[in-house]
């Protein structure tokens, strides 16, 4: 069973077995309307969201989420490097950065001109101590909201009616995994946000270099992604789910 960062529960292998689509649809969506900038610097090329708080942020920004706290934002990259459940794929789909932005407020640096601990100080104001939330964007936006049980539902009609299109089509040859993440750097390069002196804020382990830019980020992140999700393929043919 995998458990997703929502508290959702699904079967594995249905997971597995949609992890290509989703990522094809997690593309899709960090190219939509405002979630091509990042919800947090402004920069063009989102590759990471936060599940809980439903936004996209580029690479170096989903480094200032994860230092917020799990408690406070779940962060997943959309490159491949992570299995993605239907409800949250739901809640990326039901959010995005321009609910975000109308729902938790707050300014946007332009891009390249703030430091990291600046980003990190106006996301903590944002997001935990919701500064300049709004409630009644948030009553605005529960009522279209889907609910989590009918993607659960959906989610074992899937598996049910894939199960039995597996049991009754022949054995395949093993197929080279692919996200078509490969493009990634066409982004347009824009400059990354100036990292300031660990003296004056604890910055996180992964290491964000702002000598590259979130473009460049992304792309070499989903080239890893294709060749770690080659390997493990190749490693569940050999010994099932027992790697996982």
């Amino acid at each position: 069973m995998y458990t997703s960062k929502l508290g959702g529960i699904y079967p594995k292998a249905s997971i597995e077995r949609d992890d290509a689509a989703s990522h094809k649809e997690l593309k899709k969506l960090c190219r939509e309307g405002e979630n091509i900038k990042c919800a947090e610097c402004g920069v063009k090329g989102t590759c990471w969201a936060s599940v809980s708080l439903q936004v996209f942020t580029c690479f170096q920004c989903s480094q200032i989420h994860r230092s917020l706290g799990s408690h406070v934002s779940k962060v997943k990259s959309c490159m491949g490097t992570y299995l993605w459940a239907p409800d949250e794929l739901q809640a990326m789909r039901e959010g995005g950065n321009a609910r975000a932005k109308a729902l938790y407020g707050g300014p946007v640096p332009k891009p390249g001109t703030a430091s990291f601990e600046e980003l990190t100080r106006i996301a903590q104001q944002k997001y935990d101590e919701k500064k300049w939330y709004r409630p009644e964007a948030a009553a605005n936006t529960a009522s279209t909201a889907t609910e989590e049980p009918k993607a659960i539902k959906l989610a074992k009609k899937t598996k049910k009616k894939r199960k039995q299109q597996s049991e009754a089509a022949p054995k395949k040859k093993q197929e080279t995994f692919e996200t078509g993440w490969d493009d990634w750097g066409t982004w347009e390069e824009a400059p990354a946000a100036p990292m300031a002196s660990s003296s004056t804020q604890s910055v996180p382990e992964t290491d964000v270099s702002p000598q590259v830019s979130p473009a460049v980020s992304c792309a070499a992140e989903a080239k890893a992604a294709n060749e770690s999700n080659q390997i493990y393929h190749e490693l569940a043919l050999l010994f099932g789910d027992t790697i996982g």
